[in-house]
């Protein structure tokens, strides 16, 4: 591999961006970062706590300047899992394309909604039934998660086989390079 760049693993709740994170950057000896929770650490409050009290505006922005403020600091690579709605805004897209590789983790709803039932930590995917919410979130951003540099299926993988997987696929691009 040539250039080492960040790993940005983006796509919906329960798609297993932190999970297959940490084993991605266990592997390739890179740090592991989850947006979210830098977010809570920095807000003293749970995502959801934030959206409730600031609303999805505000956290927004939040996510974005913590993603900037992440890649600007951390010199060595890392993974990084985004939240569930990060890879919307252009902004970030532009930041990761500048800084990284994007993987679009994706898995059929029904296996999703099967992870996230007993999930009340969820602020967007609260107040209706969950299959319908998720629908409603993958038609929203199925065009943005699209323009990841590299699609990968989650669904009936491993996290390690899933890892190992993106690995596999970034050695391409690299080599290609």
């Amino acid at each position: 591999m040539n250039k080492v760049r960040h790993i940005f693993l983006v796509g919906l709740s329960g798609s297993g961006k932190s999970t297959v994170g940490k084993f991605l950057a266990k592997q390739m000896k890179f740090g592991f970062i989850d947006l979210d929770k830098v977010i809570e650490k920095k807000a003293k409050e749970t995502i959801s706590e934030v959206f409730q009290k600031k609303g999805e505006p505000a956290f927004r922005k939040m996510e974005t300047r913590e993603l900037l403020n992440i890649v600007l600091k951390f010199k060595k690579p890392a993974v990084i899992a985004l939240g569930g709605g990060a890879f919307d805004s252009t902004q970030n897209r532009k930041t990761i394309s500048e800084s990284g590789f994007s993987v679009w983790l994706h898995l059929p709803i029904n296996i999703l909604a099967d992870r996230l039932k007993n999930h009340s930590d969820r602020p967007l995917l609260m107040g209706e039934e969950l299959n319908l919410a998720l629908k409603k979130q993958l038609a929203k951003r199925k065009t943005n998660f699209a323009k990841s540099d590299i699609k990968i299926s989650t669904a009936h993988k491993t996290p390690q086989q899933v890892a190992s997987e993106i690995e596999i696929k970034l050695k391409r691009i690299y080599d290609s390079n």
